[in-house]
């Protein structure tokens, strides 16, 4: 439903080409090898910083029924969703602003980490640092396909940690 939203908004607007507004273009691998070990390193220090499941997500995790669900929601959903509305629709609108792509990478990435409340401090930390990664990965393809697969990337991995978990008791 949000999709043809932003297609009639970017087509409203006026710019004549509405997967480009949203970011729907091809890209060049590059930009997503440098952004994934980006996040490599992200995910090291993560590991570093944060000790202990978020009693939030837990709850989350283990009352999630049948938890494929969850995946499906968290692996390919919200990357899908929310890299569209954050690094697609709201990138390409700050981009008009004075301040340009870096200043439209900076708010997404703010306004990003603001929808995952949820967390504490060092995760949402983090999590900015993801935007900003995600938002340069946007900036150097013109693409939020590069993006999705990151963020899908992130997420999977985040999800198979809390699985393993599960499965040792340790959850």
């Amino acid at each position: 439903m949000l999709l043809p939203v932003g297609a009639v908004l970017a087509w409203v607007r006026g710019t004549g080409d509405t997967a480009g507004y949203l970011g729907l273009r091809s890209f060049t691998w590059k930009p997503m090898i440098s952004g994934l070990l980006g996040w490599l390193i992200l995910t090291g220090l993560g590991s570093l910083l944060i000790t202990e499941v978020n009693p939030q997500m837990k709850a989350l995790y283990l009352t999630a029924n049948p938890r494929i669900h969850l995946w499906l929601a968290v692996v390919l959903l919200a990357p899908l969703l929310e890299e569209w509305i954050f690094r697609g629709f709201v990138f390409d609108g700050l981009c008009s602003v004075k301040g340009g792509k870096w200043l439209a990478c900076g708010l997404t990435s703010l306004l990003w980490t603001l929808i995952h409340l949820q967390y504490g401090v060092r995760e949402m930390t983090l999590l900015f640092a993801l935007g900003l990664l995600l938002g340069w990965v946007r900036i150097r393809s013109a693409s939020i396909w590069p993006c999705i697969f990151l963020h899908a990337i992130n997420n999977l991995m985040a999800t198979v940690v809390m699985e393993q978990m599960r499965i040792h008791g340790e959850l």
